[in-house]
């Protein structure tokens, strides 16, 4: 059962005040000390389990404009010095769903002497498509740069109507430096865990 409030929590979720969080851990799992830098009032929400099934298919990753390499089930990005390259992957999920769910995608990443600023170009990036046609673009949860072991960034996603697919893409792009990406995840998010980051 969930625990007591959680219908009432994910009413005021879908209410329209509150439609994404992101959540972040460091090395280990372990969540982040710093406050976060833009102005987000950071919120611990449910821990409710992950029981859910992972949606992602091992087998059906594309490569994204300049591609990626596969080090066993990890994902590497090296765009050495140009700070112009552009890698990463994508993988398309169908879920046809019947009535608006929420829904939780996360990922790993670790870095080596990444440039720039922390934004969508590094980054676990969604693009959505409702089953109505219309489209949601760059729900975004972005990594860190410079230098640093893995680091875990979570989207979770609360819709207004019904995802007929999620892009789910693991994003390098305009930076210099090497990424890894590893344990990418999306499911459905009838469970929350972790802490999270709610946006006015």
């Amino acid at each position: 059962m969930p625990p007591a409030g959680y219908s009432a929590f994910l009413q005021y979720l879908q209410s329209g005040r509150v439609s994404t969080l992101q959540g972040h851990a460091d090395d280990g799992g372990k969540p982040r000390d710093e406050p976060p830098q833009d102005g987000s009032i950071s919120k611990t929400v449910l821990h409710a389990g992950q029981e859910e099934e992972n949606l992602l298919k091992p087998t059906a990753w594309r490569a994204l404009e300049e591609g990626y390499r596969g080090e066993g089930s990890v994902f590497s990005c090296d765009n050495g010095a140009n700070a112009r390259g552009r890698r990463g992957v994508l993988q398309r999920v169908v879920l046809n769903q019947q009535r608006d769910q929420p829904i939780v995608a996360s990922a790993w990443s670790k870095a080596e002497g990444v440039t720039g600023t922390i934004d969508s170009d590094y980054a676990l990036y969604l693009d959505l498509e409702f089953d109505d046609g219309t489209e949601l673009w760059g729900q975004v949860a972005a990594f860190r740069t410079g230098t640093h072991g893995w680091q875990r960034e979570e989207v979770v996603l609360f819709p207004e109507k019904p995802i007929k697919s999620v892009d789910f893409n693991l994003l390098f792009r305009d930076q210099a430096g090497k990424a890894w990406f590893r344990e990418p995840v999306l499911r459905p998010a009838s469970a929350l865990a972790s802490s999270v980051l709610m946006r006015p």
